[in-house]
């Protein structure tokens, strides 16, 4: 028996706080052998603050939109899908040069920086602050988890449609 769950929008209250509540009942489900996942499209350091709530509540995370895949509630990695770091470099330098409207958020073996904008695209703010570049930090990183491009006049429908162009 499993549960999986998304967090935002679906396990959160409209704060985005696991209530006491809820993480008890993680926590009777869980005693009663049945197997607890976050399914998110956070990191689990996006989410820690969840997790934490949650406590022996929750066995599993389905995190990053599935590219880590990782034991909760300590974050030991089980699987995780990355891509090189320079490729996430070179990707920001270019939509940059295209357009310097754009902003960015990365996630790296080096951490998670944001850009002003991103915060206010979440559902729920995850905490943290803006950098004015998000690259700034990752010059070291060797794999990229997550690159997130976000652009004031146009929506992810039509970023969709144009980034295969710009970036090739």
């Amino acid at each position: 028996r499993l549960i999986a769950t998304d967090l935002d929008g679906t396990l959160l209250d409209p704060h985005g706080l696991l209530t006491e509540r809820t993480a008890a009942a993680l926590r009777a489900v869980a005693a009663a052998g049945v197997i607890v996942v976050f399914a998110s499209g956070r990191p689990p350091f996006i989410a820690q603050r969840e997790i934490d709530a949650a406590g022996d509540g929750v066995h599993y995370g389905v995190m990053a939109n599935g590219t880590i895949v990782c034991r909760l509630p300590d974050g030991e990695v089980l699987r995780s899908v990355s891509f090189r770091a320079d490729l996430a470099r070179r990707a920001v330098t270019t939509l940059r040069a295209h357009d310097p409207a754009f902003g960015f958020a990365l996630a790296t073996d080096r951490g998670f920086s944001a850009e002003a904008g991103f915060h206010e695209r979440m559902p729920i703010d995850p905490g943290g602050t803006s950098v004015p570049d998000a690259l700034v930090g990752h010059e070291d990183a060797q794999e990229a988890i997550k690159l997130l491009a976000f652009h004031p006049g146009r929506t992810a429908h039509q970023l969709v449609e144009e980034l295969p162009a710009v970036l090739g």
